[in-house]
């Protein structure tokens, strides 16, 4: 069962409640700008909980991590980060 709220800073969330195991869990997820993008993301929820939230995990080495991590965060950072990062892959 899925609940969508605007919170106090004007922003929607969702949040979906579910058993597992005999126990009631939930599931919530912040910061959207519409109420359609929180009713879509609670029905896709909705949907995985019913489907038990099957993950797939997949095995990634440290420096493809590390990679990732560097490119989505170097707008951010400083260029010494930047330039220590690159002495860690060496």
């Amino acid at each position: 069962m899925a609940s969508i709220q605007k919170d106090k800073y004007g922003k929607w969330f969702c949040r979906v409640s579910y058993k597992e195991n005999g126990k009631y869990k939930t599931k919530t997820r912040k910061g959207f700008s519409t109420k359609k993008e929180a009713q879509v993301v609670a029905a896709e929820l909705e949907l995985q909980a019913e489907n038990g939230f099957k993950t797939q995990i997949e095995e990634i080495i440290f420096a493809d991590y590390f990679e990732e991590w560097v490119e989505q965060y170097k707008i951010d950072t400083g260029l010494s980060l930047l330039q220590n990062g690159s002495i860690c892959e060496q």
